[in-house]
């Protein structure tokens, strides 16, 4: 990849306005922004496309995503994506679990504008990639 602006960025996210706005976003500065709404969706997109970095909502439809960053942290060929978590909370049982699997960062939904989101997406392939 000779440029940060070509990743490719998996969005799990059951908020369809929000999901819509972060990738259209991602589109527009030059990502390749692939969009998922549920666990299932996200890691077989995950498999599918190998994205340089993974935005997921904590929890989807009622369901936990710790689950689904345990199954990437222990698969060979994924463990080292880079994962920011997106919540509405600061903290919670889950949030303090997903530190301990190594996630990479953590985004407040309503705390942060949708170019703020992607600036932090930025730094991170910036940090992670280059």
């Amino acid at each position: 990849m000779k440029n940060k602006k070509e990743a490719k960025i998996l969005i799990i996210e059951d908020e369809a306005a929000l999901l819509y706005a972060i990738s259209a976003q991602l589109s527009s500065e030059g990502y390749e922004a692939i969009a998922a709404t549920n666990i299932e969706e996200g890691f077989n997109k995950m498999i599918e496309k190998e994205p340089q970095l993974v935005l997921l909502d904590i929890v989807i439809a009622g369901r936990s995503s710790l689950e689904f960053i345990e199954k990437i942290k222990t698969n060979r060929k994924l463990k080292g994506t880079p994962i920011i978590i997106i919540s509405d909370e600061a903290e919670s049982p889950d949030i303090a679990e997903t530190k301990t699997l190594g996630v990479s960062g953590h985004i407040i939904k309503t705390k942060h504008s949708i170019e703020e989101i992607i600036q932090i997406i930025d730094e991170m392939i910036t940090k992670y990639l280059y």
